[in-house]
């Protein structure tokens, strides 16, 4: 049996899961580097106009509860024709303009599901151009305890 200068070093468990989640960190840092792209995950291209909203998500305390956040929604400058933002909870438009008149737009976000937003032309209701959905996280998903858990008494 032969015996080397160095000690092995076995890895825990733990030390494993940090290590993998570290590797799949770098990994989708590196996908993105290499393609130019750092397009977040509620951002839905659509004929190379892209609707990008901030923050990406709302984050409510329980489950069922309205999570309430201002959204700044934006899209590159569009010419040539008028444009609407729609939201699928409203009957209106939430804004029009025409032309560059505008790129960005400011948004009271309240539900405890999700909203889905909509870039269409003035006169067209069924063509989109571009759409991202918001979505309502939750930090508890309920207030009952687990029926698993262990009870003393």
């Amino acid at each position: 049996m032969s015996t080397s200068p160095h000690p092995t070093i076995r890895p825990g468990p733990i030390l494993t899961c940090v290590l993998g989640i570290t590797l799949a960190a770098l990994l989708v840092q590196n996908s993105r580097a290499e393609t130019g792209s750092d397009v977040a995950p509620s951002t839905i291209t659509t004929n190379v106009i892209e609707l990008r909203t901030h923050p990406l998500a709302c984050v409510a305390l329980h489950k069922g509860q309205v999570c309430y956040q201002t959204l700044t929604i934006s899209w590159p400058f569009l010419e040539g024709n008028s444009y609407c933002l729609h939201s699928n909870l409203h009957k209106t438009p939430l804004v029009c303009w025409k032309n560059n008149m505008r790129n960005s737009y400011s948004h009271d976000y309240a539900s405890a599901t999700s909203e889905t937003f909509y870039l269409r032309r003035e006169e067209s209701e069924m063509s989109n151009l571009a759409e991202v959905t918001i979505s309502t996280s939750w930090v508890y998903r309920t207030n009952r305890r687990s029926s698993s858990g262990w009870r003393l008494f």
